[in-house]
């Protein structure tokens, strides 16, 4: 048996028909950045809109539109300047309980409840409170992973 050359150690002999794969340069987004973005844009349009309903329906009076438009005001910035960073922050911990996602949209909610709890009536305060659980609610379910289980049973 003669020896074998160094190329043939270090490089594996390409067998005959193998060819290589071509390189794409297609961009994908991935299902994790997309389920991410459109939590951050649907949630909290969800915690205000389903706020709006639950007092309209349990005080039984008349809501302005402009009451929904002023809590939407008050979320979508909150989300950007408070919320972005709290999840990039938790990001790493691995959460995966949906709880923990209305928990943390509820602490979210406090810079806004806050400052509204002296200025305002407390109910006010209370509903910001519910509305960002509510966003953490709709954000946990949209963002929350797949089910690693793939049997489907007989």
């Amino acid at each position: 048996m003669a020896p074998r050359a160094r190329q043939e150690i270090v490089r594996p002999r390409r067998q005959a028909g193998a060819s290589v794969r071509p390189l794409n340069f297609t961009v994908r987004f991935r299902p994790v950045l997309i389920r991410t973005l459109t939590a951050f844009a649907v949630a909290p349009a969800v915690g205000a809109f389903v706020v709006f309903l639950c007092l309209l329906v349990l005080t039984h009076s008349q809501f302005e539109i402009g009451f929904l438009v002023s809590m939407l005001s008050i979320a979508y910035p909150l989300t950007l300047i408070v919320g972005v960073p709290v999840f990039l922050l938790t990001r790493s911990w691995a959460i995966i309980s949906v709880w923990m996602y209305v928990l943390l949209g509820a602490l979210v909610a406090c810079f806004a409840a806050v400052p509204l709890a002296f200025g305002f009536p407390a109910s006010l305060a209370l509903s910001a409170l519910a509305a960002g659980a509510v966003a953490g609610l709709a954000f946990g379910l949209i963002v929350r992973p797949k089910s690693n289980n793939r049997w489907r049973g007989p």
